[in-house]
């Protein structure tokens, strides 16, 4: 936990503004970082800030989504989810363009109607979030993160295979690596899934929480460099890649995106 989120240095003006206004909460920050690869491209600057609800009031909310310029319906939108939210998440994506984010986590929420039996494998919404270009804000686009709690690996590969028909070969020795058993880190240890599919645009993508697995990134380095090598990227990945290696793994997300690009995206939490 840390007070300023200050790993990434953004170059882009509204980028830079987003992260001094979460800075100015005044309260301590998970932080993960990732790098996102696709097809020619490797995204470096990016940037997950995550902080309790219960840190400020919905008012005092409400007031920092207006001081990060967020688009007025998509503020409106999150201000009456809030609720059940334990988690207010912030992220920055800045490559060839940039893009902010805004995700309310409901977790605490999950595991209560787990606990009182009200909730077994059904998809449950995990996140809710918007997102949105600075220079663009009217397009802004609203996320849905379906959480499949308590899957065992033979269902998780079976909702992929369901998710990505396309794509089952393209992320292959990824998700091998992932849910490998070994005496370190049993396959069945905790893993988490999550799917984003939108009904209105082409993506289709998966993220997978393994923090309770205790991976390093180095863990799934190898099974991330041939996706790198195939999408003309190692260099370049494994230069940003290599700092981090030692660094908790937290996500795996992968799919396609809204414009069927396939990517892979791998979270690190920060110390």
């Amino acid at each position: 936990m840390k007070d300023a989120p200050s790993s990434v240095t953004f170059t882009h003006h509204a980028a830079h503004t987003f992260l001094e206004q979460c800075a100015k909460i005044g309260s301590n920050f998970h932080q993960e970082r990732s790098i996102k690869i696709q097809p020619n491209t490797v995204t470096h600057r990016r940037i997950l800030l995550g902080i309790e609800k219960k840190q400020k009031s919905d008012q005092e909310w409400a007031g920092l989504f207006k001081q990060l310029n967020m688009p007025a319906e998509a503020s409106a939108l999150i201000y009456t989810k809030m609720d059940n939210a334990n988690t207010l998440l912030f992220a920055i994506e800045e490559g060839k363009a940039t893009t902010l984010k805004v995700y309310l986590e409901f977790w605490d929420h999950l595991v209560q109607l787990i606990q009182q039996g009200k909730h077994a494998h059904e998809a449950f919404t995990l996140n809710q979030g918007i997102k949105w270009s600075p220079n663009s804000p009217e397009s802004w686009v609203q996320d849905t993160y379906w959480c499949y709690p308590m899957l065992k690996c033979d269902e998780i590969i079976a909702r992929l295979d369901t998710l990505l028909p396309d794509q089952t070969d393209t992320f292959a020795s990824l998700i091998s690596a992932l849910l490998a058993n070994n005496t370190q880190f049993p396959a069945e240890s905790d893993l988490i899934y999550m799917e984003v599919s939108d009904t209105n645009s082409l993506r289709r993508s998966f993220d997978i929480n393994c923090y309770k697995k205790g991976l390093k990134v180095k863990d799934l380095f190898p099974a991330a460099m041939q996706l790198a090598t195939k999408w003309s990227t190692a260099t370049d990945f494994e230069k940003h890649m290599l700092p981090f290696m030692d660094y908790p793994l937290g996500h795996v997300s992968a799919g396609v995106n809204r414009e069927k690009t396939p990517f892979l995206t791998l979270y690190f939490e920060l110390p």
